[in-house]
């Protein structure tokens, strides 16, 4: 025990306490009253030293029992202390959950203004327009992304003019390409309507031809039969010719018309094929203007910014300016009061000073110092 009471420098202080102190004292003097018994022999000593050793477990017997106590007593204190604690902790769980959740609203909101700028740029970007439609924002306002209205309007009117352009242009280029849309499909059904018509003009050639030129393979004696048949036919049905004449007669007549109406389709077709030819360079041409008009709103951009970024250096430099001449002004001032200073204080020494006793003995010497009006030393001099 007094090994742990000597090399007790470094630990709690609860180890070299009074209590611990009044239990050492307690056991030295058992200790002393153990060698005493032991250095008085006498006959009680026996019963001496068990009567000691009675009182002594006594004691021992009652610090054990107060420490057993002051050990239930601070087990109560300490887990009084961790509950305590522990509601603290819940309770400050709590209230971090809370503001978690409070912190991530603001967050999602965050997110969702983000978002919404990002799309305002990407709509700025690809088609510059600047309406805030289907965007719902949650912390930001239209005057907060463009500024007021006013300045938005003075700033892209010229815009405004150029966009509008563009967007006529954009119509009018979208009724070319769908009247463009329609004359294709004319010119397709046109094209399919000539050639239907090209195929039954080459069967009705092939048909006049087989009936203009077509001889039967027959010897001369059944040739002359058949004339003979053909003769007597003839004779027999000479009522019906006109009849057969008449037919071949309307026949040519229609197909003269179906020809006629074939060259009038095939002006038609070229008629629309040279109008479509016109719609694409008309097209080709606005597309072109639609070009230059984009590339004179990236000019006119790149324009306002550069003049914007003119006007910034430009107030930068007057800032400049303002800043250093008010800083001349006032080194002016101070040296104008310092020399002020400076020539009062030099004129009050001038006065100040006494000029030096002459000797008028005759056999002086002249090396007398000669002085200015001020009193200063100017050179030496005899007399």
């Amino acid at each position: 025990m007094e090994s742990t009471v000597i090399e007790s420098d470094g630990r709690c202080a609860c180890e070299v306490g009074p209590s611990l102190a009044v239990l050492n004292d307690v056991h030295k003097a058992y200790e002393e009253k153990m060698d005493l018994i032991n250095r008085t022999a006498g006959s009680q000593k026996l019963q001496k030293q068990v009567q000691l050793l009675q009182s002594w477990v006594g004691d021992l017997v009652a610090q054990n029992t107060l420490l057993a106590r002051t050990v239930e007593e601070l087990e109560i204190e300490l887990t009084s202390r961790v509950l305590s604690e522990r509601r603290k902790f819940s309770e400050m769980v709590s209230e971090l959950r809370v503001e978690v959740t409070s912190l991530r609203r603001r967050l999602a909101r965050k997110d969702s203004d983000l978002r919404g700028l990002l799309e305002v740029l990407r709509r700025l970007r690809e088609f510059d327009y600047r309406a805030l439609d289907s965007i719902h924002f949650n912390e930001v306002t239209q005057s907060d992304i463009f500024g007021p209205v006013t300045c938005f309007f003075q700033k892209d009117k010229s815009k405004n003019v150029i966009c509008d352009e563009v967007s006529e242009l954009k119509i009018k280029i979208d009724s070319l390409q769908r009247d463009n849309l329609n004359k294709e499909r004319e010119i397709r059904k046109l094209s399919k309507e000539v050639q239907q018509y090209e195929q039954t003009i080459n069967s009705l050639r092939n048909d006049i031809s087989m009936s203009k030129y077509h001889t039967p393979d027959v010897s001369r004696k059944d040739a002359a039969v058949t004339v003979e048949i053909c003769c007597s036919a003839n004779k027999e049905c000479g009522d019906i010719e006109p009849v057969k004449e008449g037919g071949a007669r309307d026949e040519q007549v229609q197909y003269q018309e179906r020809i006629q109406h074939m060259e009038s389709s095939g002006q038609n077709v070229r008629a629309l094929r040279e109008v479509n030819v016109s719609l694409s360079e008309e097209v080709q041409a606005l597309h072109r203007v639609c070009a230059a008009l984009d590339e004179q709103c990236r000019v006119s951009a790149l324009r306002a910014q550069f003049k914007d970024e003119i006007i910034r250096e430009m107030r930068r430099q007057l800032k400049w300016a303002k800043a250093k001449l008010k800083e001349s002004d006032q080194k002016s001032n101070t040296e104008a009061t310092s020399s002020q200073s400076y020539g009062s204080v030099r004129r009050s020494n001038g006065r100040e000073r006494d000029l030096p006793d002459l000797d008028m003995n005759p056999d002086w010497i002249c090396q007398n110092r000669i002085y200015d009006g001020s009193g200063d030393v100017v050179s030496y001099g005899r007399d």
